[in-house]
């Protein structure tokens, strides 16, 4: 008799259990003495997958990725949950022989069937940005959803940056916003953390518009020369003031320098990352004169730090347009 596919929990029969990872389902090689077939006892879900690992009945044949490995599925389960494969196979001008997928991975192929065969998900963080990329490739509204819901739940401060780069990368607005709201909270960490300087140029934007923070101006600034060095090194290039400043362009008008520590910014500011006249209206703002480069006011507020909300004013060099 043939290996009886099922889960564990069904699995009180005599027998010897191995893993079979083609889509994650534990496999019971069944002793001779029973004669049970692979449907008797089992859920829907079960036995659909047990087709789809068996190729049983299967008719459609995809060619998956550069090395054009064969995966086999079944039209109805497919059409079933996806309209991109409705159309595909239903349509004016339906697929004839095998479906070639080369824009995506074997593995990341086999995520989708199991998601269409039994609503089961569990990317990691580092196949995210592929599991939904095919989400939306064949419009799987709630597979995509399921992502959000899992990237949510995975933010920490150490990978913040990385899932609000994937959830930019897809729009997910939602998810961006709960990113941002944890770095807001755990600024003073999240800027010290080893990882933080890889961060994106759209996620440090984001973070320099936020009127409230959980850390002082001098934090984000010395943060944001970190960074700006890393992107020199990346880029083969000396991490001088010059270079860190032309790294850096308008982020540099998103730091209130007029409020960071005045030590710092006299001892600690590269030389060339601002403009002679920049500094001289950071001093001059110091003595009571309106800034005409940089916002004066402290984000540092303790006031309802629960809401995220961008700065409304700021202010660009002369030779650019000033909002107020």
């Amino acid at each position: 008799m043939g290996p009886v596919q099922c889960y564990k929990s069904h699995s009180a029969l005599t027998a010897r259990e191995n893993i079979d990872d083609t889509y994650g389902i534990v496999q019971v090689m069944a002793e001779p003495k029973y004669t049970r077939d692979w449907q008797d006892g089992k859920s829907l879900l079960e036995c659909m997958m047990y087709m789809l690992e068996k190729e049983i009945m299967c008719d459609v044949t995809f060619r998956v990725g550069t090395d054009q490995r064969i995966v086999k599925a079944h039209k109805y389960m497919l059409a079933s949950r996806s309209s991109v494969f409705n159309t595909m196979f239903e349509g004016s001008c339906p697929e004839k022989g095998e479906v070639f997928v080369p824009d995506v991975n074997f593995e990341t192929f086999k995520v989708l069937l199991r998601y269409i065969y039994s609503d089961l998900l569990d990317p990691s963080l580092d196949n995210m940005q592929e599991v939904l990329y095919i989400a939306e490739k064949y419009m799987l509204s709630t597979m995509k959803d399921e992502c959000s819901n899992q990237l949510v739940s995975s933010i920490e401060t150490s990978n913040a940056h990385l899932v609000f780069d994937v959830a930019s990368n897809f729009n997910l607005q939602s998810v961006k916003s709960k990113t941002l709201e944890h770095i807001q909270k755990n600024a003073e960490e999240y800027f010290t953390e080893p990882n933080a300087i890889k961060i994106s140029r759209e996620c440090i934007k984001a973070i320099l518009e936020l009127d409230f923070m959980s850390c002082s101006e001098t934090n984000i600034c010395r943060f944001l020369i970190k960074w700006a060095g890393h992107q020199c090194e990346v880029q083969g290039k000396t991490a001088s003031g010059e270079n860190m400043r032309e790294i850096t362009g308008s982020l540099l008008n998103l730091v209130r320098f007029p409020v960071i520590n005045r030590t710092y910014f006299t001892n600690k500011i590269p030389s060339g990352f601002l403009t002679s006249e920049e500094v001289i209206s950071v001093f001059s703002s110091h003595n009571g004169k309106k800034n005409e480069y940089f916002n004066e006011s402290n984000r540092n507020s303790k006031r309802n730090l629960n809401v995220m909300r961008p700065s409304s004013t700021y202010y660009m060099s002369t030779d650019s347009l000033k909002l107020n």
